[in-house]
């Protein structure tokens, strides 16, 4: 019998949200250094490092979504509505709160044009099937969460995890023959399937290999990434594969500060469309000149600092909120014994 974790042991996985995410930022910053005139100098080295952030992010979430399926099995519909829970709410409050910001001072967003057709589809999670984007652009990669979740959630019904996980990878080869959505769909399938393996012992046993393999591919296509971004589910997605494969089965590390922005990664992660370009609009204000350099650093650390900030006052809140709701609601699905039973 195999001894399975528990998923609160997963510490490596949340050190990894937090690179994601880290990835992400640094990404933004530097087509944002771009667009306001501040070329970066020395730091000019990650001008091809990022987008791989999102494909790390995806293998992650269909791992994750496997592995507590398969230590704390939920029903489709609660399944379902977790996943709304944990995802929804902070999405919509931040995409009200940049339409909102958009209609007092349309002149502070560049080229927005935020209409009430793009503002519902936003909310909805379906601008990608109308070809277009977002009020909240980071929202695609949302999109294809909630398309995974609704396809993975509705293949909980099958008689296995196993099963379902077979009618999930159907599921999502139709949608993307048959829809706008690019191949990076199938990255969470990776994390799925790898839900299923990765406490098998060739892989335990060799994690540090798959962990420095998955990390040297990624290296690799930092020389060329846009032809990474053309075919990413190959060149990003199946070495994110690798490095969680590796993560997972090596040590955990205690938590700390790098397991901290990991339960931190949505909010730094959504955030950042407001703090980066608002960061340097001001830097663009400052009647004194600042090293280039200076201003990215200076961006991310205030992404960082303003994500954890949202973190503490929005998403924690929500996520405890759920669990004091749901406690009194399993309480009363508990059906008394009859009195006979319990004599």
């Amino acid at each position: 019998m195999r001894n399975h974790r528990s998923p609160s042991t997963l510490a490596n996985i949340q050190a990894l949200r937090a690179f994601a995410a880290l990835s992400v930022i640094c990404v933004h910053i530097l087509e944002q250094s771009a667009k306001y005139d501040h070329g970066l100098d020395r730091l000019a080295v990650f001008r091809n490092w990022g987008d791989c952030g999102v494909d790390l992010f995806f293998v992650i979430s269909g791992f994750i979504m496997v592995y507590i399926q398969r230590h704390k099995p939920a029903p489709p519909w609660t399944f379902l509505i977790h996943r709304a829970y944990r995802v929804v709410p902070l999405y919509w409050a931040l995409t009200l709160t940049y339409a909102a910001l958009w209609l007092v001072a349309p002149d502070l967003f560049r080229h927005a044009v935020i209409d009430s057709e793009r503002f519902l589809q936003s909310l909805s999670f379906s601008t990608m099937y109308d070809d277009s984007h977002p009020v909240l652009y980071l929202g695609w990669t949302l999109e294809y969460e909630m398309a995974f979740y609704v396809v993975f959630g509705i293949c909980l019904f099958a008689t296995s995890l196993c099963t379902g996980i077979w009618l999930c990878a159907a599921a999502l080869t139709f949608l993307w023959l048959l829809t706008p959505m690019d191949a990076i769909l199938f990255e969470f399938l990776f994390g799925a399937i790898l839900g299923l393996i990765y406490d098998r012992p060739w892989i335990r046993e060799n994690a540090v290999m798959l962990l420095v393999v998955g990390v040297l591919c990624f290296g690799f296509t930092v020389a060329d990434p846009p032809h990474a971004f053309e075919h990413r589910w190959l060149y990003w997605g199946l070495p994110a594969a690798l490095i969680v494969a590796g993560a997972v089965n090596l040590p955990q590390i205690r938590a700390g500060s790098l397991t901290y922005l990991g339960d931190a990664s949505y909010s730094i992660y959504l955030i950042q469309i407001l703090t980066i370009s608002a960061y340097y609009k001001a830097a663009t204000a400052l009647p004194f000149d600042i090293p280039n350099d200076f201003h990215a650093m200076s961006c991310a650390v205030l992404t960082v600092l303003a994500g954890v900030i949202c973190y503490e006052m929005l998403e924690r809140p929500i996520v405890r909120a759920r669990g004091r709701i749901a406690a009194p609601l399993r309480h009363l699905k508990r059906r008394p014994e009859p009195t006979a039973a319990r004599n």
